[in-house]
């Protein structure tokens, strides 16, 4: 059972989200995860990934949250992963995005 996000990288254990159940989203979200882990297959019923791999739009309460008003984020059923830890080699954003919602989500 995984309790840290699948991402390599990554090793946050908080607001783990599960794969998603539809398929067209599940792709989307292993394609994310297979850019920085080649020889992964496919999620388990256990796979997350946390919250530091979205943008705040995938979120429907990322104002509140960030405002204090709600200390748990909800991703859209929309949302598909798309920021990368940096080191990975993958994206470029990683870093700083990484950093700010660290802040944030420690001070949820």
């Amino acid at each position: 059972m995984s309790h840290t996000c699948i991402v390599y990288g990554c090793n946050s254990k908080s607001s783990l989200h599960l794969f998603p159940t539809n398929d067209e989203r599940r792709n989307d979200w292993t394609r994310f995860v297979q850019r920085t882990r080649a020889n992964w297959v496919g999620p388990s019923v256990y796979s997350a990934v946390c919250s530091l791999h979205f943008t705040d739009e995938c979120f429907a309460n990322y104002s509140e949250v960030k405002m204090g008003f709600s200390s748990r984020l909800r991703l859209l059923n929309s949302a598909v992963p798309s920021v990368y830890p940096s080191g990975t080699g993958v994206g470029s954003e990683a870093e700083s995005k990484l950093q700010v919602d660290t802040v944030v989500s420690k001070s949820v």
